[in-house]
């Protein structure tokens, strides 16, 4: 039993605790990915900021995650994302639509006040937003939100999409607690990711 109790749960869908405190961690589906992910999986209580020029090819890594919790009773909330990312989630084999919620403000302050009404109601699996910034003053107010909760939370700035994406991509994990963590992955193309979906089987 003890072995069983160690023996971590290979499979993006699956929440498992981390030690004693609340955070739950989720794998991305490629061992690539949470190798190289502290803990080995995206966490909740987090805010995961996506920098400029990298929303495309961090969001193909979500797709196997974004699937995988869709089947859970819990909402996939999208804010103000743009016209690619819905292309890209109509034409997702798997994803049930049924748990999406898509919400667009008129000003940049609704999305941004949005976003942290999702992470404190904390009814959702994931939440993703694309914010036009977001400041020293934002992250507080969304790592204040998401404190102690369950979602993955994942912010897209859109102030200079136009930056290259280059052999690596780089994410600053926001923690209520600890100061932000910077963490770097491989740039892949999707046919490479088709290739590297071992954590599936």
């Amino acid at each position: 039993m003890k072995h069983l109790l160690q023996t971590k749960i290979k499979h993006p869908g699956v929440w498992h605790p981390n030690g004693l405190n609340t955070v739950k961690t989720v794998t991305s589906g490629h061992a690539f990915i949470d190798s190289e992910l502290p803990n080995g999986g995206w966490q909740s209580g987090h805010i995961y900021e996506v920098l400029a020029g990298q929303h495309s090819a961090v969001f193909s890594l979500l797709k196997l995650t974004l699937k995988a919790l869709s089947q859970q009773r819990r909402w996939l909330v999208l804010l103000n994302p743009p016209k690619w990312v819905l292309d890209e989630i109509s034409e997702m084999k798997g994803l049930r639509p049924e748990h999406l919620l898509i919400v667009h403000g008129r000003r940049e302050s609704d999305t941004l006040w949005a976003t942290e009404q999702a992470m404190r109601n904390d009814n959702a699996a994931c939440i993703l937003a694309w914010p036009d910034s977001l400041d020293e003053r934002d992250i507080k107010r969304l790592k204040l939100a998401s404190k102690g909760k369950n979602a993955l939370s994942f912010v897209f700035p859109m102030e200079d999409t136009t930056a290259s994406c280059g052999s690596q991509l780089k994410i600053i994990a926001h923690q209520h607690s600890s100061d932000a963590q910077k963490i770097v992955l491989p740039c892949l193309e999707n046919n490479q990711l088709d290739a590297s979906n071992d954590n599936l089987h």
